[in-house]
């Protein structure tokens, strides 16, 4: 694979470089730059079901993480206002060399009623990489006691899911929030997913989001339609990603195990 200050002698090529240093720190060096999302996402999949008349959305996706480690978890998603209440249900199975399984199933008729508004942000304290919001409601929910964040989002050409994890043992502290995302595309939706990293303990991690508008039955939620989502690249600024690519990458080479909070 071409070093880094290779790829960057064409500044024409920038999304290129950003993408490249996005797959390096994410997967391993060795890796040829093949596949959607950066590299960081494969074998994507979203469905919706119906259960005693409540509507189900639930995404799968292998994270490609190389050498890093990602501890699972199998965990309920529910309301800490209401512990009797779940809203939903999240997996990480590490594959040991192969990737990182998650899977997210939220019920989304019950998520929808009786959710807490939440204001559209990263554990970071940054929007959430996903523009074209407008005036959905935005629900955030914790995942268990993990540290992980759940979103789900619905209003007017509005539908999606995602979660931000947050790892207690990640070196990814900056002065400064940085976030690192790509969109990829898969049969039946789209989504975004890369690094976002602050100052602080738990202001760092993966996060993945999903457009849901193409699976959601528009009769089961109200406001689907043509999606109007905003899935695009966020770039930093090139000196930024290179130090977030130095710290993944030493991470990468110590075959370093990542816990959620």
């Amino acid at each position: 694979m071409k070093k880094i200050n290779n790829l960057a002698k064409n500044g024409s090529n920038s999304f290129q470089l950003l993408t490249a240093l996005m797959l390096l720190a994410a997967v391993m060096a060795a890796m040829t730059g093949c596949g959607k999302g950066g590299g960081l996402v494969s074998n994507a999949t979203v469905r919706s079901y119906v259960v005693e008349n409540d509507t189900y959305a639930e995404f799968r996706a292998t994270l490609n993480t190389g050498n890093i480690m990602l501890v699972g978890i199998d965990v309920p998603i529910i309301d800490p206002r209401n512990p009797s209440r779940v809203y939903g249900h999240m997996a990480l199975v590490n594959g040991f060399g192969k990737g990182s399984d998650l899977v997210l199933t939220l019920n989304v008729t019950e998520t929808a009623t009786t959710g807490t508004l939440c204001q559209p942000m990263l554990p970071n304290g940054t929007p959430i990489p996903v523009g074209g919001i407008g005036n959905a409601t935005i629900i955030c929910m914790p995942v268990g006691n993990t540290g992980a964040r759940a979103y789900f989002g619905v209003g007017e050409g509005v539908a999606l899911a995602g979660v931000a994890m947050s790892f207690k043992n990640v070196d990814l502290n900056f002065p400064l929030p940085i976030n690192v995302f790509f969109p990829f595309s898969i049969d039946k939706g789209r989504g975004v997913a890369g690094f976002y990293t602050g100052d602080g303990r738990g202001t760092s991690g993966l996060a993945l989001f999903m457009d849901l508008s193409g699976v959601l039955n528009q009769d089961s939620q109200p406001g689907q339609g043509s999606s109007t989502l905003e899935l695009g690249a966020a770039q930093p600024k090139s000196s930024e990603v290179k130090a977030v690519y130095r710290k993944l990458n030493s991470m990468h080479k110590a075959k370093t195990r990542l816990y959620l909070e």
